[in-house]
């Protein structure tokens, strides 16, 4: 029931490194030795009780939660939304037949994000071609963090406009 809830952290972990890119706002405001000593510890255990709770899992299928994770957040928000605000929610009976097609329009928020971020990144090798970036090193670590997320994004993209093999 909460994961429903995770569609609005979701949007602001995936909005953080473009609103740094385009506006210079700090996601974290600190840095160095305070921030690795609450960040490293929290991250390590994370991941430490993720991959206990997944053992035996596929790595592929695991990197396939985590794309899910992050690429659904539009369908949790709207989800939520429904629930606080009445709106009759249809259940809608899927296809029991592979679909072809193209449906980039049921994924713009996702598309959107995608290429803010890719702007974002490009703004900013522009900004330190021209020597206008204060501090490179938060823009790369934000460029590092802004590429995870457009890995995570690129299969819901990528599954978008999949086409079955034709038929010879």
């Amino acid at each position: 029931m909460y994961s429903y809830l995770s569609g609005f952290s979701t949007l602001i972990f995936i909005s953080c490194p473009i609103i740094y890119f385009f506006t210079g706002i700090v996601p974290v405001k600190t840095y160095g030795f305070d921030f690795a000593l609450h960040f490293l510890p929290a991250f390590i255990i994370n991941r430490l009780t993720f991959l206990t709770d997944a053992w035996g899992i596929p790595p592929r299928e695991l990197w396939r939660t985590e794309e899910y994770a992050i690429a659904l957040f539009p369908l949790f928000i709207q989800a939520v939304f429904s629930v606080l605000f009445g709106s009759n929610v249809k259940l809608q009976v899927t296809p029991k037949q592979r679909q072809s097609g193209v449906y980039l329009q049921l994924i713009w928020p996702q598309l959107l994000i995608f290429f803010l971020t890719i702007l974002g990144i490009l703004w900013s090798l522009y900004r330190f071609a021209i020597n206008h970036l204060n501090h490179p090193l938060v823009y790369l670590i934000n460029s590092a963090w802004a590429i995870y997320n457009l890995l995570l994004l690129w299969e819901i993209i990528r599954a978008s406009v999949w086409q079955p093999p034709k038929k010879t």
